[in-house]
């Protein structure tokens, strides 16, 4: 099992879409982070499973699709690093 390190940037996102949600619907705001957490969670068991993009810098996504928003992470040796989460705005 792999291990999952949070760059302050991913969590200062988290803490932003939570703090924007919330301001509307509180309940909505906990579920979104909390899907977006388990979503990552997921990632220590099978981190290959999405697909790798940005090669030059060894970077891969996954894509919740409830509340559709991208996580951008790193693969180094047996540790994940979450560097980014934003909505993806182009999904449906």
């Amino acid at each position: 099992m792999y291990k999952i390190i949070y760059r302050p940037s991913s969590l200062n996102d988290i803490n932003e879409i939570f703090d924007y949600i919330s301001v509307d619907n509180l309940q909505v705001a906990i579920k979104v982070q909390e899907t977006i957490f388990n979503f990552i969670n997921y990632l220590a068991i099978f981190p290959m499973l999405w697909k790798q993009n940005w090669n030059w810098f060894n970077l891969r996504e996954i894509i919740e699709p409830a509340f559709k928003y991208r996580i951008i992470y790193q693969i180094e040796n047996d540790t994940i690093f979450i560097i980014w989460v934003f909505k993806n705005k182009n999904l449906y």
